[in-house]
């Protein structure tokens, strides 16, 4: 006989051997969920059930920044609808700007803002005397401008301040 088939019958017995001691033993009832089965178990079933309530957690506040942020876009948009753009708003020379007027202005009006302006800054009632002279050459400036506006002919305000 070759040492093919002596090897062959060995595996052959060892075999039959293991079949026959494993067919002796009485089986031992498993007994489910054993403790590393029920750990399983359970780390599953919390994993799906938290993670997708997470995801739901993060898009309900995800939402929730995103709403007031839409909400905060609109309430800016809303408002700026009421005003003119700085690009289409009437031309405010500097002379009148700087007694707090806009214009359109009645030279009332502008009467009325310089003598407020006059009891804040005249040099008699402890204001500046350069600041004084500088708010009646805007009054002046002010004044002919609304003038020349009255009777039709354009004009340039000319204070070289601003």
């Amino acid at each position: 006989m070759s040492w093919h088939w002596q090897f062959c019958l060995a595996v052959a017995g060892a075999q039959s051997r293991v079949a026959e001691a494993t067919a002796r033993r009485a089986p031992v009832p498993h007994q489910w969920p054993d403790n590393l089965d029920a750990a399983v178990t359970a780390v599953f079933v919390a994993l799906v059930i938290s993670v997708p309530a997470l995801g739901y957690f993060f898009l309900i506040c995800d939402v929730r920044a995103y709403l007031r942020a839409l909400r905060r876009a609109l309430v800016a948009v809303s408002h700026g609808w009421g005003r003119i753009p700085g690009w289409a708003q009437p031309y405010t020379p500097p002379s009148i700007a700087a007694l707090g007027l806009t214009m359109p202005c009645s030279e009332t009006e502008l009467l009325e803002a310089y003598r407020d302006r006059v009891k804040q800054l005249h040099p008699d009632l402890g204001g500046d005397s350069r600041r004084f002279l500088r708010l009646q050459r805007h009054f002046e400036n002010a004044l002919a401008y609304l003038r020349t506006q009255e009777s039709g002919a354009p004009q340039v305000d000319r204070t070289g301040e601003g």
